[in-house]
């Protein structure tokens, strides 16, 4: 009787750290994909640029899932060669965060330019200087 009431005492500060992080990651990946999707909403039509970002918002809501992984499955207490795995891949990753950071603004930068060319050359062809002649 005493090792059942010794694991429960364990097991309880586990299941609630668990259910904090869970919780969490899931309050940070919803506010990451909202994020993205208000880029969405400045493009009203439904083109490319707009469905390639809701596709990236879908596509950064389960990266951050699956970045807190690792974390919710160690405070479970469970220990895996995989879990091992999948922390060194996430040390290297950490490791190289300014070229994720660069590389991050310059996605950014190109869906800006997605969203946007259509109005971009519709600007250029009225601007001043331009012939408007029709071919």
């Amino acid at each position: 009787m005493h090792e059942i009431s010794f694991q429960a005492v364990q097991f309880l500060p586990r299941i609630f750290s668990v259910i904090i992080l869970l919780l969490l990651t899931l309050l940070v990946a919803k506010f990451a994909k909202s994020v993205v999707q208000r880029a969405t909403h400045q493009d009203k039509k439904d083109s490319f640029a707009r469905k390639l970002l809701i596709k990236l918002s879908d596509i950064t809501f389960w990266m951050v899932i699956l970045l807190f992984l690792p974390f919710i499955v160690g405070a479970a207490g469970l220990d895996a060669v995989w879990l091992r795995q999948v922390h060194l891949f996430l040390g290297q990753l950490y490791s190289n965060w300014p070229i994720w950071m660069l590389m991050s603004v310059v996605i950014a930068g190109i869906s800006y330019l997605l969203l946007n060319i259509q109005r971009l050359i519709i600007q250029l062809k009225g601007s001043p200087g331009t012939s408007q002649k029709k071919y």
